[in-house]
This record gives C-alpha cells, sequence and structure tokens, in this order.
C-alpha cells in the first residue's frame, strides 16, 4: 500500500499559545514567541511506529522532504520516498494543496495528513471524494469527521487498511467543517461545511463531525 504523508507543522501552535487557531498573517510567529511548540511531526510518526507495530510487510510512504513530512517518516523508522517539491517557510495552504496533488499523481492509495481542519479542508479541496484520506488530529477546532480519535487511532486503520487480508473497514464521505478563527476571536462559533473526505468508517477510531 502506497501512503502519501501531508504534516502541517503550524497546525495547533495558536490553540497552544492562547491565540484560539493558528489562520492569520503572523499568528504562527507570535504563537511561537509565546513557547508553543509544533506538535503535527512528532504525532505523525507516532501514528506511523503505531502502523508498523502492527504490520508484518512494510508500508511504502510518499512524502516531501523537511518538516511538512519527512522528518516525521525518519523519525519513525522508515526510509519515504521524497517527491521534488519543496514547501515554504512557514508553510502555507498552497503547500499543502500542492503536495496532495503529487500525491495523487504518484498514485498513492491513502493520504494520511497531521493537522487539523484547516489542513482536512486544503486536503480534501484537492482530493474530493476520489481518494482515501486519514487526519492525525493536532489543530485546536476539531469539527471534521475525517480525524482518527488519536495518533494511535490513526496508524492502526492505516494497518487495517494496509491488510490486503482484512476487509472489516469500509470506506464513506464524511464531513469537512472549518470555523472562521478571527469570528472565534470575537467570541462567535460559526462552523461551515467544505465538502467531503473519503475516509474509514470505524466509530470506534474515528471521531465525529461537530455542530458549533
Amino acid at each position: 500500500m502506497r501512503i502519501g504523508l501531508i504534516v502541517t507543522p503550524i497546525a495547533g501552535l495558536g490553540g497552544a499559545a492562547g491565540l484560539k487557531g493558528t489562520d492569520g498573517a503572523g499568528v504562527p510567529a507570535l504563537a511561537l514567541q509565546r513557547g508553543a511548540e509544533p506538535l503535527s511531526g512528532r504525532r505523525a510518526a507516532e501514528a506511523l511506529r503505531v502502523a508498523l507495530s502492527e504490520l508484518a510487510t512494510p508500508l511504502e510512504i510518499l512524502t516531501v522532504a523537511g518538516a511538512m513530512g519527512g522528518e516525521a517518516a525518519r523519525a519513525a523508522g522508515m526510509s519515504p520516498t521524497l517527491l521534488g517539491l519543496r514547501a515554504g517557510d512557514p508553510t502555507t495552504r498552497g503547500d499543502t494543496m500542492a503536495i496532495a496533488s503529487a500525491l495523487i499523481d504518484a498514485g498513492v492509495d491513502l493520504i494520511l495528513f497531521a493537522g487539523g481542519d484547516g489542513t482536512a479542508r486544503d486536503v480534501v479541496s484537492v482530493t474530493g471524494e476520489t481518494v482515501p484520506v486519514l487526519g492525525i488530529p493536532t489543530g485546536v477546532k476539531m469539527h471534521s469527521a475525517v480525524f482518527a480519535t488519536s495518533p494511535a487511532s490513526a496508524g492502526r486503520l492505516v494497518a487495517m487498511l494496509a491488510s490486503a487480508s482484512d476487509s472489516r473497514i469500509a470506506l464513506a464521505p464524511r464531513e469537512v467543517m472549518d470555523i472562521d478563527e478571527d469570528e472565534l476571536r470575537a467570541g462567535v462559533v460559526s462552523a461551515s461545511l467544505h465538502g467531503y473526505g473519503l475516509v474509514p468508517v470505524e466509530r470506534r477510531m474515528m471521531q465525529p463531525a461537530k455542530g458549533a
């Protein structure tokens, strides 16, 4: 099974710094100044380690060099195939969408991503319901139903999907929701539907969509 990996390094920084999200110019830098630590890479590596521990055969991981995937894959003890793309610093949603498009072109069977609702929105804007996706929860808002309940759950689901003899996991479209962080900072929670992603159907290990 060929797994495409995307990590959003800045996901969750704003929430950890009390900024109610990471969207907005200058917010990631401010969050880092306040002491927030990037967690997406660690959580992606954790998911991959769990997947590897439950599989008898290795996974093929396709990603990009650096913080958007390669570092996490190597931290999990893997030797990923690197795409010829280079993300910006700080990374942008354009980087996420470009990587998702390149992974589809490379013929991956699943796109595994670490981030929040914004990352889910960017990935699914490219994949639609044609390529399965699975989110490793890293963000703050987490309204979408395309995320596993934890990095470990994401790893177990990857292992189950990658097992050729395992037909227990069905795939179905689920909601990608996101909220306006400027409104959130003003005390207004307004969640909007931004599409559907094709994800594993497993109630114990996938989180449901959240309403406002």
